[in-house]
């Protein structure tokens, strides 16, 4: 989420199946999933916990400052819903302009009523942002 460190280049973010708080994330993934996190980041959790907080949107939740709209899926093992739900719980708190849809899928799905759906909110955003 790039526009939550330099909001003045946006009209408005789309996240799809976001990471939005990689601690969280962290403690919820897989072995397999960890390594993946522990090489992009360069560490585990508890070996660089900083440069996790830093990578992390939620660190950076008080800068949203344009329409966000985020999509995922409850059922996702790879970007876990929890900690997007807290994202946009915490957003929602804080008086933000953040959309969202969520649907049971994963991180990806192939249900063709899912995918029109998707497309469609994603569609219905991005013409909210252009015509402000």
């Amino acid at each position: 989420m790039a526009s939550l460190k330099a909001p003045e280049l946006y009209a408005g973010c789309l996240a799809g199946a976001p990471i939005a708080d990689l601690e969280m994330n962290w403690s919820l993934a897989s072995a397999h999933y960890k390594e993946f996190l522990t090489h992009f980041l360069g560490g585990s959790l508890e070996e660089v916990p900083d440069r996790y907080r830093n990578a992390s949107p939620l660190t950076h939740i008080d800068n949203m400052a344009v329409p966000t709209f985020i999509s995922a899926g409850t059922n996702d093992t790879s970007t876990y819903f929890p900690q997007t739900e807290n994202f946009c719980n915490i957003a929602k708190e804080k008086g933000k302009e953040i959309y969202t849809y969520f649907d049971d899928s994963g991180h990806d799905t192939s249900d063709k009523n899912m995918i029109i759906l998707q497309i469609t909110n994603t569609l219905l955003f991005l013409k909210y942002v252009t015509n402000k």
